[in-house]
């Protein structure tokens, strides 16, 4: 019986992407962690714009805290996502946190954008640095917007680096970033942000690697090295679940 259960969001831009496309990493975490996984798939721009996907992986995560006993006894609710997934992962845990939603015990955000309009004025170092990378440029993620936003103010309301609220009482986060990621400055301030408001942050940056990386583990050492540290800051969180039975 796995007490924990993550809830995972993909990534993809908000445009594309699907359950296949981590299918063979996340079997890894569940493995390796012994937790089970809820991985989500959603409707996708730019059919359904903001805020439709983000409000289906709200509506699963609502979903599964009701449904804790039919999923295996869950004690433990953890989310987390890679790139607009990431995105999606910040936004529900500040979401939960503010509102009194599911308790969320662990967040994870692999490679996440944060900060929309810092992609859309390619202001941050890594835009500068890595904007032109084949993996994710910046030019490839303001063709995203386009299809994702309506307007600027929808932009900044889905920026978890543009909070007006804070970061009140958000659970331990664990953070991989891509050094040669167009993002990565996403994850560096976001994990500041989180330390300076006293939430645990385990922050790994991956030296050499690029956006999207998480699909390497087959073929990279450095991808299989993030795969394992996944795991183990998985694995903390499921052996607290078993001591603290929450």
């Amino acid at each position: 019986m796995r007490s924990a259960l993550l809830i995972y969001a993909h990534g993809g831009g908000f445009v594309v992407g699907d359950l296949d496309s981590l299918d063979v990493p996340l079997h890894a975490l569940s493995h390796g962690a012994n937790i089970a996984i809820l991985s989500l798939d959603y409707a996708l721009a730019p059919e359904n714009m903001y805020p439709v996907g983000l409000e289906q992986c709200q509506d699963a995560l609502v979903w599964a805290d009701k449904h804790r006993q039919e999923l295996g006894d869950v004690r433990s609710l953890g989310i987390a996502g890679d790139s607009a997934g990431g995105n999606f992962t910040a936004l529900l845990t500040q979401w939960a946190a503010q509102t009194g939603g599911p308790k969320i015990a662990w967040q994870a955000l692999i490679n996440p954008v944060l900060d929309f309009v810092a992609v859309q004025e390619s202001s941050t170092e890594s835009h500068r640095l890595y904007g032109t990378s084949p993996m994710l440029s910046t030019e490839a993620m303001q063709i995203f917007l386009q299809s994702y936003f309506r307007d600027r103010a929808a932009m900044v309301e889905a920026s978890p680096l543009l909070s007006s609220q804070g970061y009140p009482e958000l659970p331990p986060t664990f953070i991989a970033a891509a050094e040669c990621d167009a993002l990565r400055d996403d994850s560096l301030a976001y994990a500041r942000k989180l330390t300076e408001s006293g939430v645990p942050v385990e922050l790994k940056v991956y030296a050499g690697m690029s956006h999207n990386f998480m699909t390497l583990t087959r073929i990279s050492r450095t991808a299989r090295e993030f795969l394992d540290d996944f795991i183990a800051a998985a694995s903390k969180w499921a052996a607290r679940t078993e001591v603290e039975g929450s």
